[in-house]
């Protein structure tokens, strides 16, 4: 009998403490809420890095959208002597009700058509996007729901750095809208005095990214993206 009860508080202390790590390791370190309260972002994982080689530490994005699940995509992975999540982004900004923007120390200032680089995001199929992680420069911005033939303008601080910008996500059928990126180097930008315009359109085919002023280059095997006269083309 005494070993019973012995065997059984043990059972019944793991069982509990399961439980409470579990529920321990499932908050969210973060949640954020859009302006009008349709969309609630939770974030999930560890925001340092791996100490150890060979290990990674995702980040996972769960979005709500009117309190049912949109989407749960990894957003940033951390590696062992990589910058961490934490160090990578120190400021969260919603700069629209259905983009909520990731910012680096160096460019935590929200900017405007006025003073910013942009970056126009469109889609250009027939059906919904249910969300896109871009990244435009040193900044991330995660875009939900949008509409068939719709568009959405993110801004970066005017540089004449090189810049980097990639985009990947989801329709709603759950389709994979595969990654693409495009470097845009800083021997492009000289001369220039005016601010950048860049392109991401989603097309039946894949991402297309390109600038209204400046070449591109892709990379394994290095192509040249070439300008657009606008973004609509």
């Amino acid at each position: 009998m005494k070993k019973f009860i012995v065997g059984f508080l043990f059972l019944l202390v793991t069982t509990v403490s399961g439980i409470l790590a579990f529920n321990f390791f499932e908050m969210p370190s973060d949640v954020f809420v859009s302006p009008s309260g349709k969309y609630r972002v939770e974030l999930y994982g560890n925001k340092e890095r791996p100490w150890l080689p060979f290990s990674e530490n995702p980040m996972t994005a769960k979005v709500y959208s009117n309190g049912e699940m949109l989407a749960s995509p990894t957003i940033h992975t951390s590696y062992w002597l990589e910058n961490s999540f934490e160090q990578k982004y120190q400021k969260y900004i919603w700069t629209d009700d259905k983009i909520l923007s990731f910012r680096r120390i160096q460019n935590h200032e929200v900017a405007n058509d006025k003073n910013g680089d942009s970056l126009l995001i469109s889609n250009k199929t027939d059906r919904d996007i249910r969300f896109l992680k871009i990244v435009f420069s040193v900044n991330m911005f995660l875009v939900f729901e949008l509409a068939p033939h719709s568009s959405q303008t993110v801004y970066i601080n005017h540089s004449k750095a090189p810049e980097y910008i990639y985009a990947m996500g989801e329709f709603t059928n759950g389709e994979k809208i595969r990654f693409k990126g495009v470097n845009f180097p800083e021997q492009a930008k000289k001369g220039k005095t005016e601010l950048f315009k860049y392109c991401a359109s989603v097309e039946n085919n894949g991402v297309s990214i390109n600038s209204i002023q400046i070449e591109g280059y892709e990379t394994n095997p290095k192509v040249i993206v070439p300008i657009v006269g606008n973004c609509s083309q």
